[in-house]
């Protein structure tokens, strides 16, 4: 498996949980209202080695970051940090119960870390209220 396939898996299972609108295949420079709550997947740190003659494997962290609604809109602060708990129950849930992403990686190792939801996350100059999940995976290189 491939970062990019991973990615792109990744991609459709998030944009499948329940309360995600959209999971980007591209970075955009502005997130349109229509795609909140909007979910962007970045990978992150990783560690690449030799498990065994001839076959490798990498643990690579990918980081989930769900832009829900941006903090100047709504009745006040509360109701932005509110509607990101059901997304993130959902997505949490969406996750830890499928471990190889649709068999397609070694595993999704546990735990699943998790950020939010807060209301500081930034993105084409606005700032949001949102949730992250970081997730360890596993896979095989060759």
């Amino acid at each position: 498996m491939t970062i990019l396939a991973t990615l792109s898996t990744l991609r459709g299972i998030v944009a499948a949980s329940p309360g995600i609108t959209t999971a980007k295949t591209t970075i955009p420079a502005s997130i349109h209202d229509s795609d909140l709550p909007c979910a962007m997947i970045f990978p992150d740190r990783g560690t690449w080695n030799e498990h065994a003659i001839g076959l490798y494997r990498n643990v690579q962290t990918y980081v989930v970051r769900v832009f829900v609604k941006p903090i100047a809109q709504g009745a006040n602060v509360d109701e932005g940090y509110q509607a990101c708990f059901a997304p993130f129950q959902a997505l949490a849930d969406t996750l830890i119960r499928n471990r190889s992403l649709n068999n397609t990686v070694d595993e999704v190792r546990q735990p699943i870390r998790t950020i939010g939801p807060r209301g500081d996350f930034q993105w084409g100059g606005v700032t949001y209220h949102g949730f992250e999940l970081q997730l360890d995976i596993t896979e095989k290189t060759t």
